[in-house]
C-alpha cells in the first residue's frame, strides 16, 4: 500500500511541475477598475514581480490591483514606462483590503517623475492581501466627503502616509499620462489567489489520492 502510495504521489508531483514552471510572475491587466468595488484580483502562482497596463484616459485611469504582500519589510513598487506609449508622470499608493490609505507617492525625486514605494516603507505591517493604486498624477484618491487621503501629494518628493478611506477621486489628473501604458515593478509580493486553474488541479490531485486510498484500504 505504501508503495502504491508513493507511486501516486510521485504521479501528481510529475503532472504539478511543468505547471508551476511555467507559471508567470507578471500580471497583465484586463479590465481594472479605480474603486473597490471593480479593482482587478491578480491570480496566479507564486511570486508576482510586474504588473503592467493602460491608463485609459484622464478621468477614469486609475488602476486598483489587489495583491499579496508577503514580506512587508522587502517589499517595492516602482512605476516605468510600458509599449510604445509609456507614461510619464504617474503615482503610486497603498491601500488596506478596507480602502483605507497607508502610504502613496507621486515622484521619486525632483528630476524622476516616475511613482515608487521603496522597500522599508511597509516595516511594521502584517502579511496579507492589499490594494495597489496607479493613477496619473494629481488624479488624487478621496475619502467620502472629497477630502484627499494623501493630502497635497501632487508634485511632491517622498512618501506620504495617507488617512482616510478610498471612495472617490478629486485634483487635477495630468493629462499626459492619458492612454499610456506602465509597468509597475514589485519585490516582496505575491499574487492575490490562486489561479483557478492551479486550484482545480490541486483539488483533482487531492480528490485522486483520496480514491486511491480507500481503494488501497478496500484491497
Amino acid at each position: 500500500m505504501i508503495s502504491t502510495m508513493r507511486s501516486f504521489l510521485l504521479f501528481v508531483v510529475t503532472l504539478t511541475l511543468p505547471v508551476l514552471g511555467n507559471a508567470s510572475t507578471i500580471w497583465t491587466e484586463r479590465n481594472a477598475g479605480g474603486n473597490l468595488g471593480n479593482a482587478e484580483i491578480t491570480s496566479g502562482w507564486g511570486v508576482l514581480t510586474d504588473i503592467t497596463g493602460l491608463l485609459t484616459d484622464v478621468t477614469t485611469g486609475s488602476d486598483l490591483y489587489e495583491i499579496y504582500i508577503a514580506n512587508p519589510d522587502t517589499f517595492s513598487a516602482i512605476t516605468t514606462g510600458n509599449t510604445k506609449k509609456p507614461i510619464v508622470d504617474p503615482a503610486l499608493y497603498l491601500f488596506d483590503l478596507s480602502g483605507d490609505g497607508l502610504f502613496g507617492n507621486d515622484n521619486i525625486s525632483s528630476g524622476d517623475h516616475q511613482a515608487e514605494l521603496p522597500a522599508g516603507t511597509l516595516s511594521g505591517l502584517t502579511p496579507g492581501r492589499y490594494f495597489l493604486l496607479i493613477a496619473p498624477s494629481g488624479h488624487l484618491p478621496d475619502d467620502k466627503h472629497g477630502n484627499s487621503i494623501f493630502g497635497s501629494i501632487t508634485g511632491t518628493t517622498g512618501v506620504i502616509t495617507g488617512s482616510g478611506v478610498l471612495k472617490k477621486y478629486g485634483g487635477t489628473p495630468n493629462a499626459d499620462d492619458a492612454g499610456k501604458g506602465y509597468d509597475i515593478q514589485l519585490t516582496g509580493a505575491s499574487f492575490a489567489v490562486p489561479e483557478p486553474a492551479t486550484l482545480a488541479f490541486t483539488a483533482l490531485g487531492i480528490a485522486l489520492l483520496g480514491w486511491r486510498s480507500r481503494r488501497s484500504r478496500q484491497a
